[in-house]
C-alpha cells in the first residue's frame, strides 16, 4: 500500500496503521494464539476498521473509501468461513462436482479424515395413456444405443474409448458447447465368417443452457454413426426393418420458468414445454429398411417443484407419435435427490 503524504490526512494514516497491526496479527508464527482467540481478534480489529472507514467516509467521501469498504468485507467473509469450518464448505464448494465427478461423487474428495457418506438417486412413475409399441433395446437395437453401455465390474475392455467437451461459459448465465465420443464398440463380437466386428461408433453434440431471470431456455442436437452395421445385424440375427442405424439423429428444446423467482428462497417451481425429435433410423445398410415407427416426435409438458437445491418432485404429460401410428401417450411422476 502506498500513501500520497500531499493527498492523505491523518485518517489515512490512521487506517493504514490499523490495517497493518491486522496484517501483522494474522501472519502464522510458532508464538500465535489458538486458533478461537486469534478469530475473536481479528472480529475485534475489524469491527474498529469499519468504525474508521466509517468516520473518514462521513469527511471526504470518495471512490478509494468504498474500495476499503469492500475489501473489509471480504476479509470479514474469510473470518466467518473459518468460523464454520467444514460447515462452510458444504455450504459453498459442495455445490460444484470435483475432477469432472458429480457433487455425491466428489465429497469423498473434501473429507481430509473420517467417513463420507454420499449418494443419488430417482423415483419414476409411468401410467401409459395407450398401448405403447415399439419394444425395449438390448444392445445395440433399431431402438438406438442406450442398451450397449456397459455397467461397471461387468464391463468388457477388448476396445476403448475417447471422449471429450468443450463448454463455453464467460457469459453469466450461458452454457454452449459441444462433446464427442469415438471408440470401438465390437467389445470382441465376432461374425458368422469368425472375424472381429470393430463397429466403430461415433457420437458428437451441440448443447446449450441459458438461465435469466427465471428464464431457463436450453436445448441438444445430437448425431450417432455406427460402423460395421450390417455385420452386426448378422452377428446378431437381426433382418429386414429391426436393422440397427447406420446413423442415428435427435434434438429438443426445452422452456421453464421459476414462478418463485422473484420472491426469493431456496424453492423453485418451474412448469416447462420440452419438444423432441428423435430417428433412431435416419440410414441403415443396404439391404435393410427402416421402420417408421423409429422416427418419434415427442411433446411433454409438465412441472418441477425444488423445495430446496438438492430435492425435486416432477410431474410431466408426454405425447409421442411417429409415421408408423404407434404413437403413445402417457403421464409421469418423478422424483430427484443428492446428498
Amino acid at each position: 500500500m502506498k500513501i500520497d503524504s500531499q493527498k492523505a490526512g491523518p485518517g489515512s494514516l490512521v487506517l493504514f496503521v490499523a490495517l497493518a497491526a491486522l496484517v501483522l496479527t494474522a501472519a502464522p508464527t510458532a508464538a500465535q494464539e489458538a486458533t478461537e482467540e486469534r478469530i475473536a481478534t481479528l472480529e475485534e480489529q475489524i469491527e474498529t476498521l469499519r468504525g474508521a472507514i466509517a468516520e473518514l467516509a462521513a469527511q471526504a467521501p470518495d471512490e478509494r473509501v468504498a474500495e476499503l469498504e469492500r475489501q473489509i468485507e471480504v476479509l470479514a467473509e474469510e473470518i466467518e468461513k473459518l468460523n464454520l469450518g467444514s460447515a462452510a464448505v458444504e455450504g459453498t464448494e459442495a455445490t460444484e462436482g470435483l475432477y469432472g465427478l458429480g457433487i455425491a461423487a466428489s465429497k469423498v474428495y473434501r473429507v481430509e479424515e473420517g467417513l463420507s457418506i454420499g449418494g443419488y438417486g430417482e423415483m419414476v412413475f409411468e401410467s401409459y395413456a395407450s398401448k405403447r409399441e415399439g419394444g425395449e433395446p438390448t444392445g445395440f437395437t433399431s431402438n438406438g444405443l442406450r442398451g450397449g453401455r456397459q455397467k461397471g465390474a461387468k464391463a468388457q475392455a477388448e476396445d476403448f474409448a475417447w471422449t471429450g467437451r468443450l463448454d463455453y461459459t464467460a457469459t453469466p448465465g450461458l452454457i454452449v458447447g459441444v462433446s464427442a465420443y469415438v471408440g470401438n464398440s465390437g467389445q470382441g463380437l465376432l461374425d458368422p465368417s469368425g472375424a472381429t466386428i470393430d463397429a466403430r461408433t461415433e457420437i458428437l453434440d451441440f448443447h446449450f443452457d441459458w438461465s435469466h431471470r427465471g428464464f431457463r431456455l436450453r436445448g441438444l442436437w445430437t448425431q450417432g454413426d455406427v460402423g460395421d452395421a450390417a455385420r452386426l445385424n448378422a452377428a446378431l440375427g437381426i433382418t429386414g426393418s429391426d436393422s440397427i442405424g447406420e446413423r442415428l439423429e435427435g434434438h429438443y428444446v426445452e422452456l421453464a420458468y421459476d414462478v418463485l423467482a422473484r420472491r426469493g428462497g431456496r424453492a423453485s417451481l418451474s412448469p416447462f414445454v420440452r419438444i423432441e425429435s428423435i430417428d433412431t433410423q435416419v440410414r441403415v445398410p443396404a439391404g435393410f429398411e427402416s421402420d417408421p415407427i423409429f422416427d418419434r416426435e415427442i411433446l411433454t409438458w409438465g412441472a418441477a417443484w425444488q423445495p430446496i437445491d438438492r430435492l425435486v418432485f416432477k410431474v410431466g404429460y408426454q405425447d409421442w407419435t411417429n409415421p408408423g401410428g404407434t404413437g403413445f401417450d402417457e403421464w409421469n411422476l418423478a422424483m430427484g435427490y443428492l446428498f
